[in-house]
């Protein structure tokens, strides 16, 4: 299996806010891709391409909150519930989606999904999990 098969979702939101591809993120990716992407190796690939962004606490959130006027790009950090005896066990457990505005609608972006309305998945979607961050695309 290789990497990009273990678990791509932290590179396939960068593709997206970036409008990049795949193979791009990849190529780029500071240290080789190892199969998973915690949330500073994400912002270290932010500052790579000189992004600029905001972070933001998700607050255990269950739903999508509004998002600072003229935000239409962010990255969402999605963390699963269960008994983790070690954060890193945690780590393992996370997620990343792309929310995008396009024509004036929100769409949800996931490395397993087609982009779906987040007001029509986004309950479903976080049954068993919680926003725990935003990286606001500036």
């Amino acid at each position: 299996m290789t990497a990009v098969e273990q678990g791509i979702c932290g590179p396939y939101a960068l593709s997206v806010v970036l409008g990049k591809s795949m193979d791009e993120i990849i190529k780029d990716w500071i240290g080789g891709y190892k199969g998973y992407a915690p949330l500073n190796q994400i912002i270290s690939m932010l500052d790579f391409y000189k992004v600029k962004y905001q972070r933001a606490n998700g607050r255990r959130a269950k739903t999508f909150h509004e998002l600072p006027k003229g935000i239409d790009k962010v990255i969402a950090r999605i963390q699963w519930e269960g008994n983790w005896k070690h954060w890193t066990e945690a780590q393992k457990n996370t997620h990343y989606v792309a929310l995008k505005k396009t024509n004036g609608t929100w769409g949800v972006y996931t490395d397993e999904y087609k982009p779906k309305g987040f007001r029509l998945e986004w309950s479903y979607y976080l049954k068993d999990g919680y926003i725990t961050s935003y990286l606001y695309i500036l």
